[in-house]
């Protein structure tokens, strides 16, 4: 721990009650290039609401991806819209006369050429919209192509894509028969099919490409990377000197007439909408939350790259900002051709590792806990409604198979609490599923204690639960790591749902101790049958549970685990190393982390697409957890009754930064630091201030 910790207090300048003054993001923070790509890899995201596209250039095209959440076929893919290519004669956009960059602040991406032509590409954050605005100093024509790589075979089906109205219009429409049916017949449940919830039927997803500059011309056929696809092309009727194209997006569960009315809809309204309510809503997004660090030090300083790319992950964060679905760990709404994450992959560029409609919890958690301490809590529903839905079948499931309820996501009901307790979220249309969640625990392994001897492993005596009157949880598994694990270490949860069960609260065992060269450390269980994967759940009880940390009891038995355990000296450098060392104060192992974490991709253009790690390219999973870790070092709070706000509780003192972030009770904190030093901070409310602590005291 740094030795300025310890004395921050004294350092405290006067409280600053003055409204504090919008921010706006260094444009040093927009990503630029002046030179084109080579291929889809170096493409750079844009987005809003809940579409995102994957923006390049390559041999004097202008190229896109588009992408939006919800649509998911028959195999239950998150299949792309097409890809778009945009071509100029004569080209203002060449190499050698050539800019393209993410201009952050207002939420769209230009491109600059000669003669001072720009390109102006940008989603409409209100209405499913993509707008492309073309102005150059001279006439120019312009062809427009609409690409599918989408054809029937064995296990897949092809879009419908015609020329109308003027434009191209494209559509998927799920057939009768999806992976739903097939996943429900393996499970032994086709009696009760038709009461389940389905996402897959009869879902609707598609584009409408058009704008009054363009005719329709030629199909054609044309090969990318690996993938065959068909082109339908709109051409310039005469050369001019200015464009504006617009691609309205759809997806709902619905027929197809109803589908193409409300694509016509909104094409019709699309062009009354302009820019400015989509700039003043990023302008407030970006006002809403930030961590800026030594933004004055530029590029070629670390410390900076850290705030940047927090600041750019937070943009592709909103850029799903009001989607009906999660924003997906492996890869988001940015996936490109997958031969470029593994050579292997030579699929369809809608392709990703752990398909495009699983929400895994143990994944998407690190993606949505960030979002409490940006104030992003609007952003949470989709996550949490996804859970909503999906409970009734999973009570199905449980009383079909064991008699009871099932389900298996506690960090989400904690979650779900913690934005109670954050904003007073109002939970009551989450609490079939928080209740199901906590009493599946309860109930099954009850009744698989009922069935089998399962207290050997630990020596105890049967009787109706562990012997002490604790609840026993076995089998069970530590995470993905310790396999048959008698009451593990990243199950038991000592903090949050106090209010809900006191008996079960009163029966959940104690987190087990073990000693490991000679300190005692967090066991990752009780007892378990063997090792597979990389984890560390011993460390659960720091993050997420709490139970350790910073000006709680025992931290040193946290600390042992991280420095003692021989079984997971192997295991560090995972996930949510940076989230742990920050919880327990290790400053300078924080810092280390949190700087190669956050430092820019070597493998690709754009400076936040990593992977594939464990996930896919771009991982999501991999930033999230990045940003827990970086908020946790400048933030740290409880829940429940603790309401304890630590500021600074593992911040470097090398590193000035200006801070916006958000604590339970509606409580914002606004502040600055310099040299290990708080010269200024506002809370709101102001009776808050009596709460806040320093450093490691």
């Amino acid at each position: 721990m740094l030795a300025f910790a310890l004395s921050l207090v004294v350092y405290l300048s006067v409280l600053f009650t003055a409204p504090v003054r919008a921010i706006r993001l260094p444009d040093t923070y927009d990503v630029s290039w002046t030179t084109q790509s080579n291929n889809s890899a170096g493409s750079m995201p844009l987005g809003g609401g809940d579409i995102g596209l994957n923006v390049w250039s390559e041999n004097d095209t202008i190229l896109f991806y588009i992408a939006k959440s919800g649509t998911f076929d028959e195999n239950n893919s998150m299949l792309k819209l097409g890809r778009v290519r945009l071509t100029l004669d004569p080209n203002p956009f060449a190499a050698g006369t050539f800019r393209q960059t993410l201009k952050l602040n207002d939420g769209y991406v230009l491109f600059d050429g000669a003669g001072n032509a720009t390109m102006k590409l940008w989603v409409d954050v209100f209405h499913p919209v993509i707008h492309v605005e073309l102005e150059a100093a001279q006439d120019v024509m312009l062809n427009q192509e609409q690409s599918s790589w989408s054809f029937d075979n064995a296990t897949t089906y092809a879009d419908v894509t015609t020329f109308h109205d003027g434009g191209v219009r494209m559509m998927h429409h799920n057939l009768d028969t999806t992976v739903f049916d097939f996943t429900v017949a393996q499970q032994h449940l086709s009696e009760y099919k038709s009461t389940m919830y389905n996402p897959l039927t009869a879902n609707t997803f598609g584009l409408w490409m058009s704008s009054p500059d363009l005719a329709p011309g030629n199909v054609t056929d044309g090969h990318y990377v690996n993938t065959n696809f068909k082109a339908w092309n709109l051409y310039s009727k005469t050369a001019k000197s200015s464009y504006n194209l617009q691609i309205v997006i759809g997806q709902a569960q619905e027929s197809t007439k109803t589908f193409h009315a409300s694509l016509d809809s909104a094409a019709k309204s699309a062009c009354n909408n302009s820019q400015s309510d989509t700039i003043k809503w990023w302008h407030s997004f970006w006002d809403r939350s930030y961590i800026m660090i030594n933004e004055n030090a530029g590029p070629a300083d670390g410390t900076f790259q850290v705030g940047k790319n927090y600041q750019i992950f937070r943009f592709m964060q909103g850029c799903n900002s009001f989607s009906e679905w999660p924003l997906k760990f492996n890869g988001g709404l940015w996936t490109f051709d997958p031969v470029f994450v593994n050579p292997d992959a030579a699929f369809t560029p809608g392709y990703r590792r752990w398909t495009g409609g699983i929400f895994t919890a143990q994944n998407q958690r690190l993606v949505y806990w960030p979002l409490l301490k940006s104030g992003d809590f609007d952003f949470m529903k989709s996550q949490f409604d996804y859970y909503k839905r999906i409970t009734s079948n999973a009570q199905l499931r449980g009383r079909v198979y064991f008699g009871q309820r099932n389900n298996t996501a506690n960090e989400f009901v904690d979650m779900i609490l913690q934005a109670n307790m954050f904003t007073g979220l109002d939970v009551s249309p989450y609490m079939d599923f928080i209740e199901n969640q906590i009493m599946w625990f309860d109930q099954f392994y009850r009744q698989q204690h009922l069935k089998a001897d399962a207290f050997s492993l630990a020596g105890l005596k049967y009787e109706s639960d562990n012997g002490n009157g604790s609840l026993v949880i076995y089998p069970g598994r530590g995470a993905e790591t310790y396999k048959t694990a008698y009451n593990p270490s990243s199950t038991i949860i000592h903090q949050g749902n106090r209010s809900y069960f006191e008996d079960l609260l009163r029966r959940i065992p104690e987190t087990p101790l073990r000693f490991q060269q000679g300190k005692p450390c967090i066991s990752p269980a009780q007892g378990y049958s063997r090792i597979q994967n990389t984890e560390i759940p011993q460390l659960y009880p720091v993050f997420p549970w709490g139970e350790y940390g910073l000006g709680m009891p025992n931290l040193t038995f946290a600390t042992n685990t991280y420095e003692y355990d021989t079984e997971t000296q192997d295991f560090h450098g995972n996930n949510q190393d940076v989230i742990w060392l920050a919880r327990m104060g290790l400053t300078t192992q924080a810092k280390n982390y949190t700087l190669h974490r956050w430092s820019d991709s070597t493998i690709y253009r754009f400076p936040v697409f990593k992977g594939p790690n464990y996930d896919w390219s771009p991982d999501i999973n991999h930033f999230g957890s990045a940003s827990i870790g970086l908020q946790e070092m400048l933030l740290q709070t409880f829940a429940a009754k603790n309401t304890q706000t630590r500021l600074m509780g593992a911040w470097p003192a090398d590193w000035a930064v200006k801070f916006k972030l958000y604590a339970p009770m509606n409580t914002t904190l606004v502040g600055k630091v310099v040299g290990g030093k708080m010269e200024e901070l506002v809370v709101g409310p102001k009776e808050r201030m009596g709460d806040v602590v320093y450093g490691t005291e």
